[in-house]
């Protein structure tokens, strides 16, 4: 009986009737769930299923019916059925270490933004689910080209999803079954085993993954691995200012980054505060000497104001400020109200906010590169 199920799910699925092989698939489980050949027909009659929705989804972001971040929205029709798909896979235990699953999981790595199935199952199989394939790159049919290990783009398509959560609202209904500390820290880990397992990585490839598993530490809250994996970053050579400002916010135990609203109370100060604020300033002065635009840098002012006020550096927190609100203003954007109170809170606005800026920033950038020198001496064992 199993076997002529199995023939029966596989020549629907081969004619187009994905619908049907699947329902089928799921009554011959629910029959005989350990038979091994019909397990096989179901991952089989899912995928092609799979396929089909992946591809309607695709086709509304095409005609924007909806946004790429929509894809973390459960209210979406489309996107509730792939994920109640990804859910139907884990609670039947159907094939992994298969080639099944694993073109199951490039199809859901086809969006920039996963939906929260692609998580779903990358947890629940973890690197016992990936073939050795997965591990190497993938030749193209008819090309010279070659895709790239899919470890490698599970591993940066978690990444975007974890940078999508932080670009909505944190009241937002996902966060009430998803936990994006767990998220990111979980992204870290799938990192470092791309990072020591997949084949065939260029240098650009294993940089991308070294700063990301700083961020994605720093994100989950744990600084210390961010620090640590910031510093293997130093040591390859890498330094941009975004791995400055990164190392920055693990000293002061500060997993947000876009903060627009300040506050002169704070409970909690790092010891490594004033590291925090070289390594900052430093960052700031590295993006101006690589052309980077000041009105990304206004979080990265105002948060530096606030630290250097917990320094008891008034007169500075005040000029750091002053520049944020003034790069604010000069490019017609919404400016915070807060950033306009905690600046009264402190005195006003300084006249030449640069001539206190910069000097201070100098002596800062000197600081941040004997903050680093000395972690080289004391970690040398530890980054072997």
């Amino acid at each position: 009986m199993g076997r002529k199920f199995h023939h029966e799910i596989d020549s629907l699925r081969k004619s187009g009737a994905y619908k049907e092989a699947l329902d089928l698939a799921r009554y011959a489980h629910s029959q005989m769930s350990d038979h091994r050949l019909l397990k096989r027909s179901y991952s089989w009659a899912m995928y092609s299923y799979l396929k089909l929705k992946c591809a309607q989804i695709r086709e509304a972001l095409k005609q924007r019916e909806f946004s790429t971040l929509a894809l973390l929205d459960s209210q979406q029709s489309r996107v509730i059925e792939v994920n109640q798909l990804c859910r139907e896979y884990r609670i039947n235990k159907l094939l992994t270490a298969d080639l099944c699953f694993s073109l199951i999981l490039r199809l859901l790595c086809r969006f920039d933004v996963p939906p929260l199935g692609l998580y779903g199952l990358i947890k629940w199989s973890r690197s016992a689910g990936l073939r050795s394939e997965d591990y190497e790159p993938e030749a193209l049919e008819n090309s010279r080209g070659q895709r790239e290990p899919l470890l490698l783009l599970l591993a940066f398509r978690l990444e975007a999803l974890v940078e999508a959560c932080a670009q909505i609202d944190s009241e937002h209904r996902v966060f009430e079954k998803l936990n994006v500390e767990d998220l990111a820290t979980f992204t870290a880990r799938l990192h470092i085993h791309t990072y020591e397992k997949t084949l065939g990585l260029s240098a650009q490839q294993k940089t991308k993954l070294l700063w990301n598993i700083c961020w994605l530490y720093r994100r989950g809250q744990s600084f210390s691995e961010g620090l640590k994996w910031g510093m293997k970053c130093f040591k390859s050579n890498y330094a941009p200012p975004s791995l400055w400002w990164e190392i920055a916010l693990c000293l002061a135990k500060d997993y947000q980054n876009n903060e627009t609203i300040l506050s002169l109370e704070n409970t909690v100060i790092s010891h490594d505060l004033s590291s925090a604020l070289a390594c900052a300033l430093h960052a700031s002065i590295e993006a101006k000497k690589h052309g980077v635009d000041e009105l990304q840098l206004v979080h990265l002012y105002a948060k530096s104001a606030l630290w250097t006020y917990h320094l008891n550096y008034h007169l500075e927190a005040r000029a750091l400020l002053t520049i944020a609100i003034d790069i604010v203003k000069q490019n017609k954007c919404k400016l915070p109200f807060k950033w306009v109170s905690t600046l009264s809170e402190l005195g006003g606005v300084v006249a030449s906010p640069l001539d206190i800026y910069i000097p201070f920033a100098k002596q800062a950038s000197l600081d941040a590169n004997s903050w680093l020198a000395h972690q080289f001496d004391d970690l040398k064992n530890t980054l072997k």
